[in-house]
């Protein structure tokens, strides 16, 4: 192999080109996301309808919003892990991944809390962490911040400085976002009652001044597996984003703390906070990224508190997070368990998938949206990256219930919104993953359908995403048709669709405080007893949305708006980057895998004489053999789709080089293949140019 200099200079050539010969992406799905990329962050400045002057994402556009916040600016860390998710895919549709940075820094910056917000922060596990990274404070974004200070409680008591850490939700899993009392995270005592907020929320002999905050971890793992997939794209056009990937592996770190019991008492085989003991080493831990977990401490540094969370659904599990964590390099926790642990929760994770999905495909268990896309686009973009069988097992039973209930119809949109379910999932058997005719008895039903826009296009991700894995062209069809039909969504601020809110009835509904118990807010309200939600947010009557809410509460109809939720424009265009990127079209040859591809079954199946089936295939019959399918009106067996090829002859790729981000100038040829050349270097040229 010659220099590539003197190749190049043999050629004419007189000098390379520094920049990554990388070819953009001018299609109009990456259009698309130019467009909506440019609209959401105000052409990359951050000054835009969705930020504040402090570059805080809001929530939403609008204000007057209430859903898991109770206000549309406020932030929270889901909305920052989708900024990270929305920098990656505009890094990779423009080739500029400097958003990817600047996204983390004010994530950092703004939702961590840094150590002047937590004060002596330790806790009996945290001395693995401590040694790693040099201090006791926890990594991890509180879940809550108010980016425009509406509240009024600004940053450790001092009312006016923007964003503020606040809370909301503190009594309990069925507590209602109507039913909050939103409180400062540092607890001065200088709002609220005698004892601040505290005794709204605990029962004790006496309260002291405090810091307190929660984690969503679900975020956490988001924002890991957008850094992931940024980190990956961006290496494919010569950009080390190292020190993102350094960031990411941190926060997955302090993302452990989700895998513990509340109380850290030992998990199984007991019921009850008296009768089970304390944990030893890991027996508390549950290994799945549960509901929630908190920390806090004393104002002085001179105590402090950290709990875990015993609840967990599958709309928080993150498998393509714990696969990135424990096994790729860039991404290993510093810490001496970090990366064994997520080994662990991978396949804890992937277990409660399969163990709560139904007959028909769709995944129980969820909360929200979560069902429906967010849980399994994370699994099926496991199954992508790393081809995992259990994740492909999951992904090819819940795409056939995706097929089943999604359909574009006069360039509209209807997918199911709400199931209702029945029967129970069978008792567990770890033995039993690929059993196919698991959970017969658990069913869920489509109760209601409709459009959410947001919801609609992460499912397409998720359906992309095995889709490409398995060469499945009616999976990437309806793909391409759902996100071709949302463009009958948009308008001047990205994509939205009306939605009549007649659950704004509660801004007048009442919210429970304890008879005796009074105190004020940084608003000014008073809060007692029979107060409603309303009367301790008395600035959204200053809204100019407020009108139309007082109207429904004086007997007038629900109020009807069009939403632009941070996150819901971000999935948008991350599935219409995911056409764009890898080139998908409909009704054309999928890229993944290589037509007339077969699949890898057991040699009990060969051995008969029967051939292995074609990438795709549909399990009809399961026996000791293995899976069997039927093509040609002859019996094949069924087996898992082999490993991704190399995109560029592997001669090339034993030598080291890697291969190129895409097609361009061939500059030499020889018996390993044809060459190209990025960054000063050698690389393979795709073989399908």
């Amino acid at each position: 192999m010659p220099s590539i200099r003197s190749a190049l200079a043999a050629l004419g050539i007189s000098a390379v080109m520094a920049a990554p010969m990388t070819k953009r992406a001018s299609d109009e799905y990456g259009n698309r996301v130019t467009e909506l990329y440019n609209k959401v962050t105000g052409n990359g400045s951050y000054s835009s309808e969705y930020f504040s002057a402090e570059k805080v994402p809001y929530h939403s556009v609008e204000t007057l919003m209430v859903e898991a916040p109770d206000h549309g600016h406020e932030s929270v860390s889901e909305t920052f892990s989708f900024w990270i998710w929305l920098e990656a895919v505009n890094g990779k549709i423009t080739g500029n991944y400097d958003g990817v940075e600047e996204a983390w820094s004010y994530l950092e910056k703004h939702i961590i809390p840094d150590s002047k917000n937590q004060p002596g922060n330790k806790d009996p596990i945290a001395k693995e962490l401590q040694q790693a990274y040099g201090n006791w404070d926890i990594y991890i974004m509180h879940w809550i911040i108010d980016g425009d200070n509406w509240y009024g409680y600004g940053q450790q008591g001092d009312g006016k400085t923007k964003p503020s850490f606040i809370n909301t939700f503190q009594r309990g899993p069925s507590e209602s976002t109507w039913k909050t009392v939103p409180h400062p995270c540092w607890e001065s005592m200088k709002w609220g009652g005698s004892n601040g907020f505290l005794d709204l929320f605990t029962i004790d002999n006496s309260y002291a001044k405090q810091w307190r905050y929660t984690a969503a971890p679900d975020a956490d793992a988001r924002a890991i597996q957008a850094a992931y997939f940024a980190y990956i794209w961006a290496e494919e056009d010569g950009v080390n984003l190292s020190s993102v990937a350094s960031k990411a592996a941190k926060l997955g770190d302090y993302l452990r703390y989700a895998q513990y019991d509340k109380y850290f008492k030992k998990v199984g085989n007991c019921v009850g906070y008296q009768q089970c003991q304390a944990g030893r080493g890991k027996n508390s831990a549950h290994y799945l990224i549960s509901w929630y977990f908190a920390w806090g401490g004393g104002l002085q540094g001179d105590w402090a508190w950290r709990i875990g969370s015993s609840h967990t659904h599958t709309g928080y599990q993150n498998p393509l997070a714990a696969w990135v964590l424990s096994t790729q390099s860039a991404f290993k926790p510093k810490s001496s368990t970090g990366a064994k642990d997520w080994a662990t929760s991978l396949d804890r994770q992937l277990e409660l998938f399969r163990w709560l999905q139904s007959a028909e495909g769709c995944i129980a268990g969820g909360a929200t949206n979560s069902w429906q896309g967010w849980g399994m686009e994370r699994v099926c973009s496991l199954y992508y990256l790393s081809g995992n069988e259990k994740a492909g097992k999951i992904c090819q039973e819940w795409a056939k219930w995706v097929k089943n209930t999604t359909r574009v119809s006069g360039g509209e949109v209807v997918h199911a919104t709400n199931l209702e379910w029945s029967g129970n999932p069978d008792e567990w058997n770890s033995s039993n993953f690929n059993k196919s005719n698991l959970n017969r008895s658990l069913h869920g039903t489509v109760s209601s359908d409709g459009i959410d826009i947001g919801t609609i296009a992460s499912i397409i991700k998720g359906l992309m995403w095995v889709s490409m894995k398995d060469g499945d062209q009616e999976g990437i069809n309806l793909s391409i048709d759902v996100m071709d039909a949302i463009e009958n969504y948009k308008d001047d601020l990205g994509y939205g669709t009306t939605e009549a809110r007649g659950d704004y009835d509660k801004f007048g509904g009442e919210v429970y405080i304890p008879r005796g118990w009074s105190g004020k807010n940084a608003q000014g309200a008073n809060i007692r007893n029979g107060v409603t939600f309303i009367d301790i947010r008395p600035k959204y009557k200053q809204d100019p949305d407020w009108e139309q809410v007082e109207a429904y509460l004086n007997g007038g109809e629900p109020p009807v708006f069009t939403y632009h939720r941070f996150w819901a424009q971000t999935e948008i265009a991350v599935a219409n980057g995911l056409i764009s990127i890898y080139d998908l079209k409909k009704d054309g040859p999928s890229p993944i895998p290589i037509d007339g591809e077969l699949t890898e079954c057991p040699a009990s199946i060969t051995n008969q004489g029967y051939a292995c089936c074609a990438v795709g295939c549909e399990v009809v019959y399961t026996d000791n053999d293995g899976e069997w399918g039927v093509e040609n009106n002859e019996w094949c067996g069924c087996g898992k789709a082999p490993a991704p090829k190399p995109k560029c002859s592997s001669a090339i790729l034993a030598q080291g080089y890697s291969c190129c981000s895409s097609c361009g100038t061939v500059y030499y040829t020889d018996a390993d293949g044809d060459w190209g050349v990025e960054n000063n270097d050698w690389c393979g040229m795709p073989t399908k140019c």
